[in-house]
């Protein structure tokens, strides 16, 4: 950086670089705290809940995610619950025995309505594998493809 030219004079105008997790005293306080005390197997940022308890409600304390992170999820698994009703009644993936028709719609059901919403990401990676076993019907049996390999002359 400082032997890059710049428009201003170096004398007149000089950037400021900080780095405040540099602090000495903060990182002699850092590395002072206890292992058992940053890092508990199962649970995330276990200090700072810590911290923070008193003050804050325990439904925040405790959450895992933020809720902005699995909303779009949610409304479109409420949005094509019917179509997802639908895409599973000819399911290529129960007639593999992969997945229990009832049990499946049943946990669409519970998300869709918002009781239980940890069941998302599933139902996401069972649609997703749906649908993908369903393109693959469209391409010709790879066994069945031959190629005639005639060399001409």
């Amino acid at each position: 950086m400082e032997s890059m030219p710049h428009t201003k004079h170096p004398f007149l105008f000089r950037r400021e670089y900080r780095y405040p997790y540099l602090d000495r005293d903060l990182l002699d306080f850092l590395l002072n705290i206890p292992s058992e005390q940053l890092a508990i197997p199962g649970r995330r940022r276990h200090l700072m809940r810590r911290a923070l308890r008193g003050l804050l409600p325990v439904e925040i304390l405790e959450r895992r995610r933020k809720a902005f992170l699995i909303r779009s999820p949610l409304l479109s698994i409420q949005r094509a619950h019917e179509h997802i009703g639908s895409l599973f009644r000819s399911s290529r993936l129960v007639d593999l025995g992969l997945v229990k028709r009832d049990e499946f719609l049943a946990v669409v059901d519970i998300v869709a309505r918002g009781a239980d919403v940890q069941g998302w990401p599933h139902i996401v990676r069972t649609i997703e594998m749906e649908l993908w076993l369903r393109s693959t019907e469209t391409f010709h049996d790879p066994t069945s493809f031959s190629v005639d390999l005639v060399a001409s002359t």
